[in-house]
C-alpha cells in the first residue's frame, strides 16, 4: 500500500516551513537609573538653545569681619555665584522597513521597530546622563598609589569609597536618603542616610565581598529603588549594564576583566567607573512638551506615504526625536572612582 510521506512545502523544496508564532519573545530592557540622581528642569519652547544655571555661593566665615563695633558699619560682602552652562541638543533615532516586509512578512516589523525604538531611546537618554557624570573633575583610583587610568590594577575597596564620601561631606553635600531605622525583623539591619553610587553589573561580586555590604533584601523595608543592588555604610549602590567601562584602559593584569582578551589571558584591564554623588550633583533639562509630545518635546512618527524622494512608497520610516541636556551642577558633590573588576571572583 502506498503512503504519502511528509515533504517540505512547496513540493521538493529545500526550505522547510515553520509556524510563525505571532507573539515575539521578550528582549533585554533599557536599564535607566542615573536619571533618579538628577535635578530635573523643564524649559519652555522658543527660549533659546544655550542654558545657564546659577547657584549662589556661601561666603567663608570670618567672625572678625562680622563682629560689630559700636557705631561702625560692618564691611559689606559681595554676593558670589557659580554658573553652569550647556546647550540643548536634538537627538533622533530612525528605523526603516521595506514595503515587501511590511506587506508580506508574518511579523509586524513596524510595531517591532516602534517597541525597540522606545527601549533604544531610553538607553540613549541614560547614556547622555552617564556621559555627563563621568566627565566630572574629581577622580580617584583603586589605590592611593595609583594616579592615572592607565595604571589601574585593582578592585574597589571600602577605603576608596569613604575617601570620596569624605570629600563630598566636607563640601556639605546632602545625602539622598534619610536613615532607615531598624525593625524587629530577622535578617535585617538599619540603613544609614546615604549617598548614591552607580556601577556596572560586572562589579557586583566585588561589591558583595566588601565588609558590611547588605543587599536590598536586608533593608528593614525589604524594598529598594529600580536597579538598587544594596548598601554599604552610608552609600546605596545601583548597578546597571548601561554604565560601560573603559575597555583595556588600565594596567596589564591576569586577574581583572580584560575585554581585549575575552577573559582568557592576561592583558590590559578594563577600567570601570564607580560614580558617587550627593543631591544636586547632576541636572537634566528637557524642552517643554504639549499633549502627546511627551518628555523633551519628543515626537514619534510613522512615515508611510509616497513622496518625491520615494514615489512608489518602497519604505516605511519610524522616527523619534527629542531635546535633551544633562550637566554637572556641583563638581564638589560628585566623585568618580576608577577600578578594575575581578575576572574570576
Amino acid at each position: 500500500m502506498a503512503m504519502l510521506n511528509y515533504q517540505n512545502w512547496p513540493n521538493n523544496s529545500g526550505n522547510e516551513q515553520y509556524l510563525a508564532l505571532k507573539e515575539v519573545l521578550e528582549r533585554a530592557p533599557a536599564q535607566v537609573c542615573l536619571d533618579q540622581a538628577c535635578d530635573k528642569k523643564t524649559i519652555p519652547m522658543q527660549s533659546g538653545r544655550s542654558i545657564n544655571l546659577r547657584r549662589w555661593t556661601n561666603p567663608a566665615i570670618n567672625l572678625s569681619q562680622t563682629q560689630v563695633t559700636e557705631g561702625v558699619t560692618p564691611t559689606a560682602r559681595t554676593l558670589g555665584y557659580t554658573d553652569y552652562t550647556g546647550q540643548m541638543v536634538r537627538y533622533a533615532e530612525l528605523f526603516s522597513v521595506s514595503r515587501y516586509d511590511y506587506d508580506l512578512h508574518p511579523y509586524d516589523a513596524v510595531k517591532g521597530c516602534t517597541d525597540v525604538m522606545v527601549t533604544t531611546v531610553a538607553s540613549d537618554r541614560e547614556r547622555i546622563r552617564y556621559n555627563a557624570a563621568v566627565g566630572g573633575n574629581n577622580v580617584i583610583y583603586n589605590s592611593a598609589a595609583i594616579s592615572s587610568r592607565a595604571t589601574v590594577n585593582g578592585t574597589i575597596t571600602l577605603g576608596r569609597i569613604q575617601t570620596a564620601i569624605r570629600s563630598i561631606r566636607a563640601s556639605k553635600g546632602d545625602p539622598f536618603n534619610q536613615a532607615e531605622g531598624g525593625q524587629n525583623k530577622e535578617g535585617t539591619s538599619p540603613v544609614e542616610a546615604a549617598y548614591y553610587m552607580y556601577a556596572h553589573t560586572d562589579a557586583e561580586p566585588d561589591l558583595r565581598a566588601l565588609p558590611g555590604f547588605k543587599t536590598v533584601a536586608e533593608y528593614p523595608s525589604g524594598k529598594g529603588m529600580p536597579f538598587e543592588f544594596g548598601a554599604i555604610q552610608n552609600v546605596r549602590i545601583f548597578t546597571t549594564a548601561e554604565l560601560v567601562p573603559f575597555a583595556n584602559a588600565g594596567a596589564s593584569s591576569s586577574t581583572l576583566i580584560s575585554t581585549g582578551t575575552s577573559g582568557t589571558s592576561s592583558g590590559s584591564a578594563d577600567v570601570y567607573p564607580f560614580i558617587i554623588c550627593a543631591k544636586h550633583f547632576l541636572t537634566s533639562i528637557t524642552l517643554e512638551g504639549k499633549g502627546a509630545r511627551g518628555f523633551g518635546n519628543a515626537k514619534a512618527r510613522v512615515l508611510d506615504e509616497a513622496d518625491k524622494s520615494d514615489p512608489t512608497n518602497e519604505r516605511i520610516y519610524i522616527s523619534f526625536d527629542w531635546y535633551d541636556l544633562c550637566l554637572i551642577t556641583a563638581q564638589e558633590w560628585g566623585y568618580r572612582i576608577e577600578c578594575g573588576v575581578t575576572r574570576n571572583p
